[in-house]
């Protein structure tokens, strides 16, 4: 499912527990941050949001996960582990893979 923007666009009256989506095209997924402290730069007082590690763990982790093996099964086998999901069911089988650091 697409949800979210391209990330040039963000709502106004972003507050801490709002959660910010985007679609990554080359990934091939949504993702989305959630708010994790305040942060001050140059003055400037705001909220740091980053992307929770659930998105990016194996489905034998997170189940949720499980369209981005290379070939889903009920067992996760065909499975990267945390940290690297595959993009190919939507590049036409080209193997896209996206690591989190």
């Amino acid at each position: 499912m697409i949800e979210g923007t391209d990330g040039s666009l963000l709502a106004p009256l972003i507050t801490k527990t709002s959660v910010l989506k985007g679609f990554h095209p080359d990934a091939c997924r949504s993702n989305y941050i959630t708010y994790v402290r305040e942060v001050e730069y140059e003055g400037v007082s705001g909220y740091r949001f980053e992307a929770p590690e659930e998105q990016f763990k194996s489905p034998k982790s997170n189940p949720n996960n499980w369209c981005f093996c290379l070939n889903p099964g009920e067992d996760f086998e065909n499975c990267f582990e945390d940290g690297v999901i595959s993009g190919s069911t939507c590049h036409k089988g080209k193997l896209i893979l996206s690591l989190a650091s």
